[in-house]
């Protein structure tokens, strides 16, 4: 999912970073911090820069 983006040079970085926005999200979400009605628009817009 994470070589499209970056090749094959360092997709375990990438891949961490991808984690670690994923998880960032998820706990700024649940703490109330971010906006519920955009919650599948910022998955969509994380998952299109990561994913392809």
């Amino acid at each position: 999912m994470i070589e499209p983006v970056v090749g094959a040079s360092y997709p375990g970085t990438l891949t961490e970073v991808f984690w670690g926005a994923l998880h960032g999200l998820v706990t700024v979400g649940r703490g109330r911090r971010l906006s519920p009605g955009h919650r599948e628009e910022r998955l969509a817009v994380l998952v299109s820069r990561f994913g392809g």
